[in-house]
């Protein structure tokens, strides 16, 4: 977990911080997605926004990952706990594991883009 996490669950709380985490999420997706337009195909200033980009959004799922799981299991009680925490590991191992799948084929489908375009939504 990043440093940053913690502090900033203690500052703006749980909720606050899943939103802010799909806001950064949502808005470096449109930013990655417009970083062709701005730059020249593949130059180094596209691969050094490129980089910098995917940083902030895997800070971003950090800054989401955390508090929604214990958002989750705080909201399950006591008697539902294990099953709650099993489903949430199993949609995360899901989601690791058909992300790449489906984030290639929108790629192939539609480009780069449109993909992180779609991702931002």
């Amino acid at each position: 977990m990043p440093l940053f996490v913690l502090p900033m669950i203690n500052l703006f709380g749980r909720k606050r911080c899943v939103l802010i985490g799909f806001s950064i999420d949502a808005i470096c997706s449109v930013l990655f997605a417009m970083t062709d337009y701005f730059t020249a195909g593949q130059s180094r200033e596209f691969l050094a926004c490129a980089v910098a980009i995917r940083f902030v959004i895997g800070g971003a799922a950090a800054l989401n990952r955390t508090p929604c799981g214990a958002l989750l299991i705080e909201a399950a009680g006591k008697d539902r706990l294990e099953a709650v925490t099993g489903i949430y590991m199993a949609c995360e191992g899901c989601g690791v594991i058909l992300g790449p799948m489906i984030y290639a084929t929108l790629f192939d489908l539609y480009g780069f883009q449109r993909t992180l375009l779609i991702q931002a939504i």
